[in-house]
């Protein structure tokens, strides 16, 4: 590669064959009786030489210093163009690379030669092409500056976000540029993610915490209820005990029979008042849970054999061990089973499929868990009620029908053991319980 000291050496040497050949010319012109000029047209001639080479020795100050300033001009055209902090492109109106900065070549990982003439879409995310060629073709149609994010792809394929700044411009022959600046703004995106992330958790641990304290104050509510209700409420049981041995009227009789009804319905209540309370979570050990879903089958059998509901349960064929309490699991077994038969209960389904799965998964967080999934074939939960059903006192059932508190209590339960259970609707029409537990 010729450097610039080299090159002018050369054009050195090609002014002085110039000057040699001019007075080779001039020589030839001179007069023949040069000898015969007198002394002072000698000296005048002296003088202008003179005069001459100075003018030349002052030309080549002037021509060093615009070379020193154009060299200094260059350095910092290399400075702010070449090493600025972003990168710069120029393309064709067709999207062609014609003039590219270090920079930008070193956000992509490509050799800046091997840009130029290089179609800019072929460094686009295939997601973001679409992106790309509409910012384009506005900033033609418009000749207003267009910014946007999307995300490029270096040489070896990976892919980065950037943010591109462009306006229309014209080059040395009039033709339609697109001049671009691009910014890598990977961090920024990643950062915009990670908050996004908070956000959700916050939000989440705000509505636990919104949870907990409607939980806590049916739990004060509960304490001072419970014991008011419970304690008459045995007394009249009782009586009404001794009643139904007297002989009595058939309508005396139905009478007593609605009363002790509707009297141990006012029992369930305040015990699930109870149940909901909060409480503190008993000691865990290891157990399967493949044996928490028998003993839920087992006793919901007379149930769904009532009810002419076909069971469909495949158990896994290795253990599932997780840490519980076990007769607190095998309760939210038993009302997520009750929940899907009163739901199909309430449809004109001739087929009544209750599903049971269990299955070991990994989650995002590198955590291995175990889902637990009671799917029914249903009415379903309506769209709006997905974020209440497991708010105290909340229920899609009739009046009368339940109290609101089943769901909230498997979900207090399925808390203590470190796990979660959420709702959806599936395929089948119905409704799907999720229950997910830490191995």
């Amino acid at each position: 590669m010729t450097t610039k000291k080299e090159t002018r050496s050369v054009q050195a040497v090609d002014l002085r064959q110039q000057a040699e050949k001019i007075v080779r010319e001039k020589t030839l012109r001179m007069p023949e009786n040069l000898e015969a000029q007198s002394l002072e047209e000698t000296r005048q001639a002296l003088h202008e030489l003179e005069v001459h080479q100075i003018e030349l020795e002052l030309q080549n100050e002037e021509l060093r210093q615009a070379q020193a300033e154009r060299d200094a001009a260059g350095a910092r055209y290399f400075d702010f163009y070449d090493l600025a902090p972003v990168g710069y492109f120029t393309l064709s109106k067709q999207g062609l690379i014609l003039e590219a900065n270090l920079t930008a070549a070193n956000l992509m990982d490509v050799a800046r030669r091997d840009l130029v003439q290089k179609p800019l879409s072929r460094y686009i995310f295939k997601e973001d092409q679409d992106s790309y060629y509409l910012n384009s073709k506005l900033l033609f149609e418009k000749a207003a500056p267009q910014s946007w994010e999307m995300r490029l792809l270096k040489k070896d394929g990976t892919v980065f976000w950037a943010r591109l700044e462009a306006i229309a411009a014209k080059d040395d022959d009039g033709a339609p540029v697109c001049r671009t600046v691009i910014s890598d703004i990977t961090e920024r995106k990643r950062a915009e993610q990670e908050l996004v992330e908070t956000v959700k958790q916050l939000q989440e641990t705000m509505d636990m915490l919104v949870q907990f304290g409607k939980e806590a104050a049916i739990g004060r509510l509960a304490a001072g209820v419970s014991h008011e209700i419970l304690n008459p409420a045995s007394i009249i049981s009782s009586q009404l005990q001794f009643i139904e041995k007297e002989s009595l009227s058939e309508p005396a009789g139905r009478n007593v029979r609605v009363c002790r009804e509707q009297l141990q319905r006012i029992v369930k209540i305040s015990q699930d008042l109870q149940q909901s309370s909060s409480q503190q979570p008993g000691i865990l050990v290891s157990g399967d849970l493949r044996h928490v879903v028998e003993v839920g089958l087992q006793m919901t059998k007379r149930r769904r054999e009532e009810d002419h509901i076909l069971i469909e349960y495949d158990p896994p064929s290795k253990p599932m061990a997780v840490k519980m309490a076990r007769d607190r699991l095998a309760k939210v077994m038993v009302h997520l089973i009750l929940n899907a038969c009163d739901a199909m209960a309430m449809t004109s389904n001739l087929s009544k499929r209750l599903i049971v799965t269990v299955q070991r998964q990994e989650v995002y967080s590198q955590r291995f868990s175990v889902n637990l999934t009671v799917a029914d074939n249903g009415h379903g939960i309506p769209t709006g009620y997905l974020n209440r059903i497991f708010d105290p006192f909340f229920t899609t059932k009739d009046p009368g029908k339940g109290t609101g508190l089943g769901l909230s209590i498997c979900r207090s339960i399925i808390l203590e053991h470190g796990g979660d259970i959420r709702a959806e609707n599936n395929d089948m029409g119905g409704a799907s319980f999720i229950v997910e537990l830490p191995l």
